[in-house]
């Protein structure tokens, strides 16, 4: 057995999940982390058209499976610090609708689409080197105890739903903060309150961040 201690773990890259309303910039967001490299499953890229960003479309599970051997493996691939996946919503999404066309089953097909998706987020999140941004739809519910709502990452059924904040080292949520001041901005929600599904493994982060992935990261780093 080799003994380690936490105090002299490196890390190998930041892996961060950040969900929000549609429209509020998680697309956008890619082009702050350091030298970027985008999969796009959502084509939505219009944006980023006054950035010069590198990106590929996803738009079926072998291209999901395409891009984690060139993510690996190629020479090419190892000039960039960071890969995005917008969205891992549509993927999962992309999935379900090709399981659906399966079976008759739906409970089977939900079934199958949390297992294939969990399978591939696992190997991008486990993947010691780069950053990863995964970008997520926004989704609402009830909150029966306290009132009001509660937000989350959204994904078809609740397997991958439940199981998404426990994936990664960061889960924000992108939103507009309105203070007392009236001055609306943008920030990165990094700790969970009474509403908000929201954590950060690192202890770095205050409870709002800038939205920015090249400081954040910089930030967690120091």
């Amino acid at each position: 057995m080799q003994i380690q201690y936490t105090d002299k773990i490196k890390i190998q890259g930041i892996k961060i999940l950040v969900y929000g309303q549609a429209k509020l910039g998680k697309t956008r967001l890619s082009a702050t982390a350091p030298n970027p490299f985008i999969f796009s499953a959502e084509q939505g890229l219009l944006s980023l058209r006054r950035e010069r960003v590198a990106f590929t479309l996803i738009n079926t599970l072998k291209d999901i499976d395409d891009a984690y051997d060139w993510m690996t493996k190629s020479a090419e691939a190892r000039k960039f610090q960071t890969f995005c996946l917008d969205s891992i919503s549509e993927i999962a999404e992309m999935v379900l609708a090709n399981e659906l066309g399966k079976t008759k089953d739906p409970r089977a097909a939900y079934g199958e689409m949390a297992k294939t998706v969990f399978a591939r987020f696992r190997k991008f999140r486990d993947f010691i080197g780069p950053h990863v941004y995964f970008i997520a739809k926004e989704e609402y519910d009830k909150d029966t105890i306290n009132g009001g709502l509660w937000y989350m990452p959204s994904f078809p059924g609740k397997q991958l739903g439940m199981a998404a904040p426990y994936f990664y080292d960061i889960v924000a949520r992108l939103a507009n903060m309105r203070p007392a001041d009236g001055q609306n901005y943008l920030a990165l929600q990094c700790k969970a309150d009474a509403s908000v599904t929201a954590g950060d493994r690192s202890g770095s982060l205050n409870i709002y961040e800038e939205p920015h992935l090249g400081k954040l990261f910089a930030k967690i780093l120091a």
